[in-house]
């Protein structure tokens, strides 16, 4: 017997040693990956979306925030891991706190500004004045109908172009070059810039797809505004630093080439 009990206390030390622990649990509200953003005066989900190369709506979805899509200073920001398979997750987790989770129905270009308080939502300084709006030959369906149709947002070549390396295209424009919209939509955010732009205005443009224009000088336009095809967007002018110009375009979250969307229009 006593043979028999020494042969087995160190078999069942051995068993447990090699037992793989349990995990513990993630506390609620916690991504598993640790990634957490919390928001600051001024940020917005368009704005945290663009800077972590995220979708808002993943981010909305994973945080159980429904429409208007509204973030207070100090809440902390569960952001999914770039490039893993996760609609089906967050759509889980969206349904079981009650938040809808079908994609908001797009919002054409509007030929009139919405208001507030009867005052038009447009533009910062008066900016699109008659000199600044972009000619709209008779029949236009962006002027006739408010459809939003893809451009160019200057007419110069770029110095960089979109690639592997940059998922976007950089400008450097003369002195008082007007950089307009390349679509209709509404303006989501107009606020600091990033990579070394002091500005950033970002367009959505569909449910699927938004726009941004990076720049180093104040934009001619502010958050809520309404844009049409060829508004302008900011009128660069100065040093070099000042007239350079930036332009990205993703779809859900992931960078595009403009290219694509402004020959054959983005995919709906």
């Amino acid at each position: 017997m006593r043979y028999g009990i020494a042969v087995l206390l160190p078999l069942l030390a051995a068993a447990c040693a090699n037992r793989p622990e349990t995990a513990p649990p993630v506390p609620s509200g916690e991504p598993v990956d640790g990634q957490v953003h919390i928001v600051e005066r001024g940020d917005t989900l368009y704005g945290i979306a663009w800077r972590h190369g995220l979708d808002y709506k993943e981010i909305a979805a994973a945080n159980g925030i429904g429409p208007p899509y509204l973030i207070r200073p100090g809440q902390r920001l569960a952001l999914p891991a770039p490039g893993k398979p996760r609609e089906a997750e967050q759509q889980k987790r969206a349904e079981s706190r009650g938040v809808p989770t079908r994609p908001a129905p797009a919002r054409p270009a509007a030929t009139v500004s919405p208001t507030r308080a009867g005052t038009p939502i447009r533009t910062e300084r008066g900016a699109l004045d008659s000199d600044d709006a972009a000619p709209r030959p008779a029949g236009d369906p962006a002027a006739t109908a408010g459809l939003s149709r893809w451009r160019w947002p200057v007419p110069d070549k770029p110095v960089r172009g979109f690639g592997t390396k940059s998922k976007f295209v950089v400008y450097e424009l003369g002195d008082g070059t007007a950089v307009r919209s390349a679509t209709g939509g509404v303006v989501v955010y107009a606020g600091p810039g990033l990579g070394g732009y002091s500005h950033l205005v970002i367009v959505e443009a569909d449910d699927r797809h938004l726009v941004a224009y990076a720049v180093n000088v104040p934009p001619a336009v502010a958050k809520g505004a309404s844009m049409r095809p060829g508004d302008l967007v900011a009128r660069v002018g100065g040093g070099r630093d000042a007239r350079r110009f930036r332009f990205e375009a993703r779809d859900r979250g992931e960078p595009v080439d403009p290219a694509r969307l402004i020959a054959t229009g983005p995919a709906r």
